[in-house]
């Protein structure tokens, strides 16, 4: 079972530091902007924060593990949703000009999204499921 959730963690680990560099969202003239591109640095927080998931898991400090995949979810969902809130404004606004109508079809929401979201699930699950060490333990 502990090399099983190790190894849940690590993927979960995996798909979180893809997930930063897939496209979030695709914009006419723009094209398609990552997590780590956005320019916000949140992309490279959740990049740090995926080497600690690694850390933490090869380590097996539970809570550590948990801490750092919890903070990286609630950053991770609260860009989404400003994302989301961002994007149907963009939305309203083009569709108030000629042709905007067709320019606000083609705003969409990215495929990294899923990466990033499993990968955190991956390792708020395995940090779940990883044993307690105790401190008499090397």
């Amino acid at each position: 079972m502990l090399a099983n959730t190790k190894n849940l963690g690590l993927l979960g680990a995996g798909l979180v530091a893809v997930g930063v560099f897939l496209p979030v969202v695709s914009m006419p003239l723009v094209g398609s902007v990552s997590f780590i591109g956005n320019a916000h640095g949140g992309g490279l927080l959740t990049l740090i924060a995926a080497a600690a998931f690694v850390v933490f898991g090869l380590r097996q400090q539970r809570i550590g593990l948990l801490v750092a995949a919890s903070v990286s979810a609630l950053m991770i969902g609260v860009s989404f949703l400003v994302l989301w809130s961002r994007i149907h404004d963009v939305k309203s606004g083009l569709a108030r000009v000629p042709f905007g109508g067709l320019l606000a079809q083609t705003v969409q929401i990215g495929w990294g999204w899923l990466f990033l979201f499993a990968g955190v699930g991956l390792t708020i699950y395995a940090a779940w499921n990883t044993p307690t060490r105790s401190r008499s333990e090397p």
